[in-house]
């Protein structure tokens, strides 16, 4: 299990593009999407993938109202980066059907603590290994506030080491060992 996290992409529209349809070769994007497997959202009103980006989008824009109808205050600085991508990698002989891979996008989600923002979930079959990829817009679509995405690496890799341990076989000990030591810190740091 490999969680990876991407850099922060310029727009929803940017990423959703690169998840929903084949590779770019050179400078032509193919219009077919024969790499997709299959796609979920989470809380957006609209269950069609490309409609999406543009809910997110939208949802980000509107960041200050939310804030100003959720009885708070619209100020702050405006959100720089409000699109997070990340994706789940299984090993190659871990072979999961929809049902798990969602709910192992879901987890993530919540060991994010972006459970209740908006999230477009695209599986691949180009490649072996599975995996999934996962687009969340920061910006909660009720309350207007952005995520913090303090440790969000690390989060991951703490999900990740958990869920292999649950599946009986842990593939990468070295993140084992590395979430132990920054356990041990923290233990001695308080």
């Amino acid at each position: 299990m490999i969680a990876r996290v991407y850099a922060p992409p310029r727009s929803f529209a940017e990423v959703a593009r690169d998840l929903l349809h084949d590779a770019k070769k050179g400078n032509e994007r193919p219009e077919s999407a024969d790499r997709v497997d299959w796609t979920d959202t989470r809380n957006l009103p609209t269950l069609a993938a490309d409609r999406a980006a543009q809910t997110m989008a939208a949802t980000a824009k509107a960041a200050p109202e939310l804030k100003r109808q959720a009885g708070g205050s619209p100020g702050g600085r405006p959100l720089q980066h409000p699109a997070f991508h990340y994706a789940l990698y299984w090993s190659r002989d871990h072979l999961l059907c929809r049902a798990e891979m969602c709910r192992a996008a879901d987890e993530t989600l919540r060991a994010l603590g972006l459970h209740c923002h908006q999230a477009l979930i695209v599986a691949h079959r180009d490649t072996n290994p599975s995996h999934v990829h996962v687009l969340v817009n920061r910006v909660h679509p009720e309350t207007g506030k952005a995520a913090k995405l303090h440790n969000d690496r690390l989060k991951l890799s703490r999900w990740a080491e958990r869920c292999e341990r649950e599946h009986g076989a842990v593939k990468c000990p070295e993140r084992a060992k590395n979430n132990g030591a920054r356990d041990g810190m923290r233990e001695s740091a308080t």
